[in-house]
């Protein structure tokens, strides 16, 4: 098993396991779909690559993307999550998993095997548009999975980031549309996947990129 070098709080150097390499799904809408050829390119060799998106799906489809994918190929390596835009741009209109207390369930479900789960948040900027609640919703349940279980699943806290930003910034990272991610914004979630990745089998959170 390969080990890292991971600074500490303190600064001080540590070395610790990862999981080395093996299948690595990622699923995701249009977003993952933009951010695709810049993740491609950071993410290590050892992994071997396997993206499941669909531009406009929501959670409960891509849920049966990936359990056709695991039934075919196994349970992969490490698995990538960036799901439920399209749900919460739906809004109260939701129906199905995406209208119930736990939207994410439906891929959590069919996680719990995974040795490594990266969850992204989803932008609460889309509740307001849509009059709903959908992006807290999961954004809670990722929190409170990660709580859980924080060594084997990271947070990529795309809603969090954005909120930090100061107004005239966040054009560098969403496009005008308020949804999807401009070149910036795509460079900054893959560094962002690739630092969970590697956070994996630790119990500290991964240090988000700088923006």
């Amino acid at each position: 098993m390969l080990a890292v070098v991971v600074m500490g709080a303190t600064g001080a150097a540590c070395a610790r396991p990862v999981i080395d390499g093996g299948r690595l799904v990622v699923a995701g809408d249009s977003i993952t779909a933009l951010e695709q050829p810049y993740l491609s390119a950071v993410v290590p060799d050892r992994w071997r690559l396997d993206y499941l998106f669909r531009f406009g799906i929501s959670i409960g489809p891509a849920a049966d993307l990936l359990r056709s994918d695991i039934a075919e190929h196994g349970t992969p390596g490490a698995l990538v999550v960036n799901l439920g835009t399209n749900d919460a741009l739906a809004g109260p209109r939701a129906v199905g998993a995406s209208a119930g207390p736990a939207p994410l369930d439906p891929v959590l479900d069919l996680a719990h095997r995974v040795p490594c789960v990266v969850l992204t948040t989803v932008s609460q900027r889309l509740d307001a548009a849509s009059h709903g609640d959908v992006a807290a919703r999961i954004d809670a349940q990722i929190a409170a999975a990660s709580a859980a279980d924080p060594r084997r699943v990271k947070v990529v806290d795309w809603d969090g980031f954005l909120r930090s930003l100061q107004a005239n910034a966040v054009a560098t990272y969403l496009q005008r549309d308020g949804i999807h991610e401009t070149e910036a914004g795509a460079r900054w979630l893959a560094d962002a996947d690739v630092r969970a990745l590697a956070a994996c089998g630790s119990p500290l959170p991964p240090v988000p990129p700088p923006g």
